[in-house]
């Protein structure tokens, strides 16, 4: 599709260069004259005549490069002399050591326009077979509503955003995580949540070692207790977290568990669990915190639309993962995760959080705060974050806003009696 600017520039040379005319060179090539290819330049692109030679008039506009390469010409020389370089050969080679530099270019591929690279995905794409997808196990097939997807999940105005460095000028995305931060708290029935982790496998590993960290690490209890109708890959990843920082990880009934020993520092159940069965497990968390053992649920956000939250069930921190509210599956991921907690253990909650605070005028304004796993304070600087993740959180906030709880209610309710 051809925006206007391209469609003005297009114009504008091609008049330029039927008032320029073309000219003969001495080796019998055409080549357009400089002062026409300099005025369609001008005119609307900034490309110079030295850009076209020979037959390049049919060389494709929708180059990647023009995107992307940052500042050219003018601005690009200006920055270079109050640097004190004359070119970015000669910068990259006063600040680039010698020993990792490539000598050579690198063998790569003839380039492709934006209309051929995406042709060429499509037909790559066009040999997937969609197929009816009964995976389970915290990956479900959903809904996404057209407008959604449209204006987000396909806008690169929103999927090639990064962190909100500076809260001053994205306020408008710092409100919609507070609003994702607002729906999961509400959800879980937790004090507060964080502004999501990778995926709920991930989120799980971190809340293990939390509750380590909390009561594990200082009392010398090395032990975490996980049900064994988790999520497997929930599991998995759990115990991969626990062999690095030194935490012995029991898989086993919930039923069955014993923490009379006082060597557990967590405990983590699936709701509802890896088979679709909803159990209350209030009984579980009573009887882990008579031995100061953490809870840990990784939970359902949809489910717990009607379900009774984990929250009131006694668990301390809640997991899992926000792909059934209209995230596409995407091939496996990963898809937005979130962490939950109580105001008591939210001081050692990982990932970045957003509050609202007061603005130089007395106004309310919303900063963020980021906190690696394990640390003892909060950090002010930015944690970059995976780009799929923030896609599906952009992704996920809208779509809750523009279906309302109502009508997940009662989707829910009709799904439930087929």
């Amino acid at each position: 599709m051809l925006t206007k600017s391209r469609l003005f520039w297009g114009q504008q040379a091609s008049r330029s260069i039927l008032r320029g005319g073309v000219s003969k060179s001495s080796s019998s090539s055409s080549s357009f004259s400089s002062s026409s290819l300099n005025a369609a330049a001008n005119a609307g692109g900034g490309k110079t005549a030295a850009a076209f030679k020979g037959d390049d008039i049919f060389t494709p506009c929708d180059q990647f490069l023009h995107r992307h390469m940052g500042s050219q010409g003018a601005d690009k020389q200006a920055m270079l002399t109050r640097l004190g370089f004359s070119s970015l050969d000669e910068l990259v080679g006063a600040t680039v050591p010698k020993q990792i530099r490539l000598p050579k270019p690198l063998s790569m591929e003839k380039p492709m326009s934006e209309s051929e690279a995406l042709l060429t995905l499509k037909k790559m794409m066009g040999k997937n077979q969609v197929k009816k997808s009964f995976i389970g196990v915290g990956y479900y097939e959903t809904i996404t509503p057209p407008v959604i997807q449209r204006n987000i999940l396909e806008n690169p105005g929103w999927y090639t955003a990064y962190t909100p460095y500076q809260a001053e000028i994205s306020q408008g995305r710092l409100q919609s995580l507070l609003n994702y931060q607002t729906m999961v708290a509400d959800l879980t029935g937790m004090a507060m949540s964080n502004a999501s982790l990778l995926d709920e496998s991930t989120a799980a590993a971190e809340a293990m070692a939390m509750a380590w960290s909390m009561g594990g690490q200082k009392q010398e209890r090395n032990k975490v207790f996980v049900d064994s109708r988790c999520h497997p890959q929930n599991i998995a990843l759990i115990q991969t977290r626990g062999k690095v920082i030194g935490v012995n990880v029991i898989v086993g009934n919930a039923e069955t568990v014993d923490f009379s020993q006082n060597d557990f520092c967590g405990a983590v159940a699936q709701y509802p669990d890896t088979y679709g069965r909803l159990s209350d497990w209030s009984g579980f968390t009573k009887k882990a915190h008579d031995h100061g053992v953490l809870t840990i649920s990784c939970t359902d956000l949809l489910a717990s639309v009607l379900a009774k939250p984990v929250g009131e069930m006694g668990f301390d921190i809640a997991v899992g993962s926000s792909q059934r509210f209209g995230v596409p599956m995407g091939f496996g991921g990963p898809h937005a995760a979130f962490l939950a907690t109580t105001t008591e253990y939210s001081r050692k909650m990982p990932g970045r959080i957003i509050g609202v605070s007061i603005d130089s005028r007395g106004l309310p304004a919303l900063e963020w705060r980021c906190r690696h796993a394990n640390n003892t304070f909060a950090e002010t600087r930015p944690r970059p974050t995976f780009a799929r993740p923030r896609l599906c959180l952009r992704t996920w906030r809208p779509c809750m806003v523009f279906i309302t709880g109502r009508m997940v209610s009662k989707t829910l309710r009709i799904a439930s009696t087929k």
